[in-house]
């Protein structure tokens, strides 16, 4: 009998916050026409932070392989403070993101597949977070191109 793969935690976590945003965005949708935003600056700025960098670290993971732990606590813990600020919103979600150790020092949170599964995700949570604040500066921030 051949051993089950184990659920890949950071990806049950992009999954649970995609469907956050989406959900905030439904709610809130003629709160948003009326300039009102769905989660506040604070919140919009850590993930725009956290998808950048996560985005440059798997540009680097993909192209030379070599994990960077220093890379991976700053990612981690950029993901945690977000996880800290939507308690209000989703105190499961915050929970499993601000977990200790948590998905960060697993290997299969690095690993190609993983980046290439997550990268779609990360997405779409950009796209949300884009209606969200449709300022044209924070859209220009969510450039994986972005400076650091």
């Amino acid at each position: 009998m051949s051993k089950q793969t184990s659920k890949n935690e950071w990806l049950a976590l992009l999954n649970a916050l995609d469907r956050l945003l989406k959900t905030r965005l439904s709610e809130e949708e003629g709160r948003i026409a009326k300039g009102k935003r769905a989660f506040n600056i604070m919140i919009l700025a850590i993930l725009n932070e956290a998808y950048a960098r996560t985005l440059r670290y798997y540009v680097h993971l993909l192209g030379d392989g070599t994990r960077n732990l220093k890379a991976e606590t700053v990612i981690s813990g950029l993901w945690k403070e977000l996880g800290r600020l939507i308690r209000h919103y989703d105190p499961a979600l915050s929970s499993r993101l601000t977990a200790r150790p948590g998905c960060w020092s697993q290997d299969s949170t690095w690993s190609p597949a993983t980046i290439q599964k997550a990268w779609l995700v990360l997405n779409s949570i950009r796209v949300s977070a884009n209606i969200m604040n449709p300022d044209k500066k924070v859209l220009q921030r969510w450039s994986m191109l972005a400076p650091e």
